[in-house]
């Protein structure tokens, strides 16, 4: 979020449509019209300023403006450090209790944030925020790197698709489009050959190995794309 100041009246949704079908969004809070006078002894002039944030959708100027709050949650949420939020939202679903509403309003919000960086997490930080990702639903569309949940598991896609019931996550021969990070019951990963950058085990990441029961391994490097056991690049943890 910034301040900006125009010498024309400002718009609270302002939407500029790109080729590719996205759309640049600019949303304005707090509008205010002053009248400035010049310490130089100029003529007065009229400003107008803004709190003003900026997000790329594909939406329309009508559809923007429906859904002004929820964007503007997603815009400010972005542009706070990718690591703060982790950690914030890694606390709100383990410990936060409240009412009823606020509960509502927190995950709202929290999920908004998540889908505002999910293409970049990697599976350690998804399992630590898994709740509040999108369900798969069939006929929406689904983005190349985004994690989501399905049916109590958590996936992560593979390349861009829209969601159809013949391509259901859980299904075989599957690869191609998502692939599962398979959680343990108490939040550690279970080990699987990493595929990309996104499930690499880094230094101090906790890998179950070679199943949910087995015991916990701690990866020594970052990058590591060795087997538990089979070199020095992993130990027991504790």
């Amino acid at each position: 979020m910034q301040k900006t100041t125009s010498a024309t009246p400002l718009d609270a949704v302002k939407v500029e449509q790109r080729p590719d079908g996205q759309a640049d969004i600019w949303l304005r809070k707090n509008i205010q019209q002053e009248e400035v006078t010049p310490e130089d002894g100029g003529e007065p002039y009229t400003q107008y300023t803004a709190d003003e944030a900026h997000i790329v959708k594909a939406m329309t100027q009508e559809e923007a403006e429906a859904a002004f709050d929820e964007l503007w949650d997603e815009a400010v949420a972005a542009e706070t450090p990718q690591d703060e939020r982790i950690a914030a939202l890694e606390v709100i679903a383990k410990t936060f209790t409240a009412s009823a509403s606020q509960l509502a309003q927190i995950r709202t919000a929290a999920s908004l944030s998540v889908r505002a960086m999910a293409t970049s997490l990697t599976d350690d930080q998804v399992a630590g925020v898994r709740s509040f990702l999108r369900d798969w639903k069939e006929g929406e569309k689904v983005e190349k790197d985004e994690p989501f949940n399905h049916d109590g598991k958590t996936y992560r896609a593979a390349q861009d698709f829209t969601g159809q019931s013949q391509y259901e996550p859980g299904g075989d021969g599957l690869e191609s489009l998502f692939y599962e990070i398979v959680i343990a019951p108490d939040g550690i990963i279970v080990w699987q050959m990493p595929k990309g950058g996104h499930d690499c085990p880094n230094f101090g990441d906790k890998r179950h190995y070679p199943d949910a029961d087995g015991p916990v391994y701690v990866s020594k490097r970052d990058g590591n794309t060795s087997e538990p056991t089979k070199d020095e690049w992993w130990e027991l943890d504790g």
